[in-house]
C-alpha cells in the first residue's frame, strides 16, 4: 500500500492539488478498510479516467488554437464521457461548432452549437459565458427575442463583466426592435 500511495501521489497531484485532495480521500478511505487489490485497482481506475479527462480537454483546446475543429469536437466528447456534468466543456463544445459552422457552414453544426450552450447551462444556471455565447448565437441568426433574456440574465450573474458596456448596447437595440 505505501508504494501504490507514494507512487500515485507523486504521478497525479503533481500538477492539481484537487487531485491532491481525491487522492489523499480515496488512499485514507482505502487504508481504514483494509485495502484488498481490487480497493487499489478502483482507486487507480479513478484516478486514471481523471487523467483522460484532462488529457482530452488539453488536446481539444490544442486542435481548437490550430483551428482543426473536427479534432477539438472529438477530443472534447471524449472528455465529457468521463466528465458528463461538465459544463465548461459543453461551452467548449459549444465554441468548437460556432467556429466549425463559421467556416464552413451546415445547419447541423449550429443546431450542435445551441444544444451544447444550452447543456451547458442547464448543468450550470450562473455559467454567464455559456448565456452570452448561446445569446449571440440567437442574436445573429436572428431570433433576437430568445437573445434578450439570456443577454439580460448574464449580466445579472456577472454584473462586473468586462463586455457590460457592449452587451448593455445590444439590450437597447434588442428592446428597441421588439418594441416595433
Amino acid at each position: 500500500m505505501k508504494t501504490f500511495t507514494r507512487t500515485y501521489t507523486r504521478k497525479y497531484t503533481r500538477k492539481n492539488p484537487r487531485r491532491k485532495v481525491i487522492m489523499v480521500t480515496l488512499i485514507a478511505f482505502a487504508m481504514l478498510s483494509g485495502c484488498t487489490k481490487s480497493t487499489e485497482r478502483g482507486i487507480k481506475q479513478t484516478m486514471n479516467m481523471e487523467q483522460s479527462a484532462d488529457a482530452a480537454l488539453e488536446s481539444g483546446m490544442k486542435a481548437f488554437q490550430r483551428q482543426d475543429y473536427d479534432n477539438a469536437i472529438k477530443n472534447y466528447e471524449e472528455a465529457l464521457k468521463q466528465k458528463p456534468k461538465s459544463s465548461l466543456l459543453y461551452n467548449l463544445l459549444g465554441m468548437a461548432y460556432r467556429f466549425k459552422f463559421n467556416k464552413g457552414g451546415g445547419a447541423e453544426n449550429q443546431k450542435k452549437e445551441i444544444a451544447a450552450f444550452e447543456k451547458a447551462i442547464e448543468l450550470d444556471d450562473r455559467n454567464w459565458l455559456a448565456m452570452i455565447n448561446l445569446a449571440a448565437t440567437q442574436y445573429y441568426r436572428g431570433t433576437r427575442s430568445e437573445a434578450l433574456p439570456l443577454f439580460k440574465k448574464a449580466l445579472e450573474v456577472n454584473p462586473n463583466n468586462p463586455e457590460k458596456m457592449a452587451i448593455m448596447d445590444i439590450i437597447l437595440e434588442l428592446e428597441a426592435d421588439l418594441a416595433e
